[in-house]
This record gives C-alpha cells, sequence and structure tokens, in this order.
C-alpha cells in the first residue's frame, strides 16, 4: 500500500475491514486515531474503558508488538472477529506461519490481509474451520440446455439451488450436442425435463455415461412408445438406467414404464413446480398460453406472476401449465404431438405421437386424468400435497448430490441476539 502517511494507511485499511454500524473494541495507541476512518454508524469502545468485551462485533488488535500465543489466546477469549499488526516479510515467515497455526488450533482462521509496509501486515482472523484445501468437484449437467424452453430454463436454476457451494459446474446440451472434453467426477443427465428417444440412443451420450465415474439422471420420458417400440433407444435407455447411481424418475409413469425391477429408481416428481409458489389470482379473466412460446426467450420470475394473476388458464406447454396449478381456479390443456423430425428411425408410429406428458403431470398431482382441451377445477389440496411431496423429495436429492461430491451438508447456525 502506498501513501505519504503509512499510518493514515494502515488505519484507513483497517476501517475498510470492520462493518458499518458496527460496535469496534480497539486495543493499543492508536484506540483514538482509528475512530476518524470507521464506516457510517460505527460505536468505537476503548480497553480501558470497557471491561464488557464481548458486545464488540470486531475487534481491532492495533498494538505493535505481541506474541502468537498471546494473541490468539486474545481472540479465543473475546471470541470475535479479530485484526492485528503482525511482522510480515513474505508467505513463508516463520512469525506468520507460527500465527497462523497457533489461531487455527483456537479456533479461528485468515479471512483476509495485506501488506501494509515491507516488513508489516494486517491480518483479519474469524472464527471458523478452514476450508480444506481439496480440488472443487467437477460436475457436469446434460441437458436441452441450448433450448429457450420455459421448463428447461427452470431447470437450470434448481438444479444450482442443491449443488454444493464447491462444485464446479459446466453445463453441456444434448442438442446439438456441445459437451466440453474434460474429466468430471459426476455427470447429473437432466435438469427436470425429458430424455426423449433420439437423445438416448445418441452414442456420444452413452460413452460419457461409461466414461464419468458417477452419475444421477434427473429426467422424465416422453412419446414412451418410441422408445417400447425402437430396440436401440430402449437398449440406450436400459443401459443409462444401469449406469446412474439413481435416476431420480419426474412421474411414477416414467418409473412403471422402465423402472420396473430396478432397485436405483426413485420418483421425484417434477420438481419445477418448487419455482411456482401457492398464490391467489387478482384477473377474473382466461389466459391462453401458445405452444409458441417454447421458442421465446421469457424472463421466468416476470413469466411466472403472469400466468399466476389469471384464474383460468390454458397452455400448450407442459410447465406453463405446471406454473398454473397452485394459483389457478380453473385450466385447460393441450397435447403436444412428435414433430417428424424428431422421431427415431425406424420407430413405429401411427400419425403423430402424443407426448404422453400432462398424462404423467395430471396423474402424479391428481391421481387422474382430463381430456384435451375441456377446463377442469384445480383440486387446491391436492396441489399441496404434490408440492410438499415433491419438496421431500428434492432434499433427499440434495443430500445424495452432496455424499456423491464428498461434501457436508452445511448446519445452519443458531441465531444470534445483536446486543443493543
Amino acid at each position: 500500500m502506498e501513501s505519504a502517511d503509512p499510518q493514515a494507511a494502515f488505519l484507513r485499511l483497517a476501517a475498510g475491514m470492520v462493518p458499518a454500524y458496527g460496535t469496534i473494541l480497539a486495543i493499543g495507541p492508536d484506540d483514538v486515531a482509528i475512530s476518524a476512518y470507521l464506516p457510517a454508524g460505527c460505536a468505537l469502545l476503548h480497553e480501558d474503558s470497557t471491561p464488557e468485551r464481548t458486545e464488540a462485533d470486531v475487534i481491532l488488535h492495533l498494538a505493535p508488538d505481541g506474541d502468537a500465543s498471546s494473541l490468539a489466546a486474545a481472540a479465543v477469549r473475546l471470541g470475535k472477529p479479530f485484526l492485528c499488526r503482525w511482522p510480515l516479510e513474505g508467505p513463508d515467515d516463520p512469525r506468520f506461519l507460527a500465527l497462523r497455526e497457533a489461531m487455527r488450533v483456537v479456533g479461528f482462521r485468515l479471512q483476509c490481509g495485506e501488506q501494509v509496509m515491507p516488513d508489516l501486515a494486517l491480518l483479519k482472523w474469524v472464527p471458523g474451520k478452514a476450508p480444506p484445501p481439496a480440488r472443487p468437484k467437477r460436475v457436469l449437467v446434460l441437458s436441452h440446455y441450448h433450448v429457450p424452453n420455459f421448463g428447461d430454463r427452470l431447470g437450470y436454476h434448481l438444479l444450482n439451488r442443491v449443488l454444493p457451494a464447491d462444485a464446479e459446474v459446466t453445463y453441456g446440451a444434448l442438442r446439438p450436442w456441445d459437451v466440453p472434453d474434460d474429466d468430471y467426477d459426476l455427470l447429473v443427465l437432466g435438469i427436470g425435463n425429458s430424455l426423449l428417444p433420439k437423445d438416448a440412443a445418441n452414442p456420444d451420450l452413452l460413452a460419457l455415461v461409461d466414461r464419468i465415474p458417477r452419475a444421477i439422471g434427473i429426467f422424465g420420458t416422453q412419446y414412451r412408445e418410441q422408445f417400447l417400440h425402437h430396440a436401440m433407444a430402449r437398449r440406450a435407455l436400459e443401459r443409462i438406467l444401469a449406469k446412474v447411481t439413481t435416476w431420480w424418475a419426474r412421474y411414477e409413469e416414467d418409473l412403471l414404464a422402465f423402472g420396473r425391477g430396478r432397485g436405483n429408481v426413485r420418483h421425484l416428481g417434477d420438481w419445477l413446480i418448487a419455482a411456482a409458489p401457492l398464490a391467489r389470482p387478482r384477473l377474473d379473466k382466461a389466459l391462453t398460453i401458445p405452444a409458441e412460446i417454447y421458442s421465446q426467450e421469457v424472463a421466468l420470475d416476470r413469466m411466472i406472476q403472469r400466468i399466476q394473476s389469471y384464474r383460468r388458464v390454458s397452455s400448450g406447454r407442459l410447465h406453463t401449465l405446471l406454473a398454473a396449478l397452485p394459483s389457478a381456479e380453473q385450466v385447460a390443456y393441450q397435447e403436444q404431438r412428435l414433430d417428424a423430425r424428431f422421431r427415431v428411425p425406424g420407430a413405429v408410429s401411427k400419425g403423430a405421437p402424443e407426448s404422453g406428458k400432462f398424462r404423467s403431470l395430471l396423474y402424479d398431482v391428481f391421481g387422474r386424468t382430463f381430456d384435451e382441451d375441456r377446463p377442469f377445477a384445480v383440486d387446491r389440496e391436492a396441489v399441496l400435497a404434490y408440492k410438499r411431496k415433491v419438496q421431500t423429495n428434492i432434499e433427499a436429492l440434495r443430500a445424495q448430490l452432496f455424499a456423491l461430491l464428498g461434501s457436508e451438508l452445511p448446519v445452519p447456525p443458531p441465531p444470534t441476539a445483536l446486543t443493543a
């Protein structure tokens, strides 16, 4: 740090390491001078006049001398973030290494620091164990990432909520195939949407599943007749399901069609409902959501709020219908039918096959299906029960992701009351 006045520069730096509106205990000859540099709203306590030191939020130990053991003892006695001067001539300075070890033993870690002068540093220590220096676990998430589909965009956000903070995530796309060639610790196949027959039969996907040591699947299926009547697609799906640690199946009908006899299949539910809260519609109007919304980039929060403001909603897309279930009084849907471009060559089909995913969603939530294009009343209690079930399953999925990546599930700290 360059300054015409090294002492002023030191105090300014120290003030930048304390919170605005905090209570600061200053120890040492500069306990008065520091007051000119503290941020807004800070209360300054002085060592001589303040016998009850624990009410401070941060300790400024400004004394120019001291040894590692006495500073560590002071830190543990006060139990608060702790700033200190310390001689430092480089990262391998034995005096610094001794202090770091002494602070580690009493449960403090170095949060930040800066060299103030060639032989002096300001160091900030905080209670807590330092994170391990191990390489972050690398996760490849493979989905329809290039598609501006409402549901795919929701899945991106939900998956990021349940991954550990130290996971290094790379996203790849199923179609067109776009996967960075690298080493990964875990493959997450799907983000809650569908794995299509043409996706499963891709030799590149099968090679990837074989190569990455651990994998889980978070996906449903649709156009199931294409899987059932096309041997290559069916064998590919079976190979994928045999390799993943767990297939978190979107719907019960997915599980019944392809999960029988497998011990690694769990019914997740359509977890994208977690992005749509229970709500009360304000507009006594009908909203029609066309199938073409699939190709449009939309602001997710605004779109969900718009959908949930109407009492009656009709949708040509699955997840815009799902967003309406926790709010609308009446809904209807228009079935999605397979575009010939995405059929598996050689698969048996009559006309344009139906996706089947609307039926699966409605059966999951309500225990029954409803006819296409015929409005029906939403059973709000059934939707709430489904949301609760899915939320429980998401927590189990989160626990598995942490376990597969060797991360500890975080434990929330107890609430701390601020003293007056």
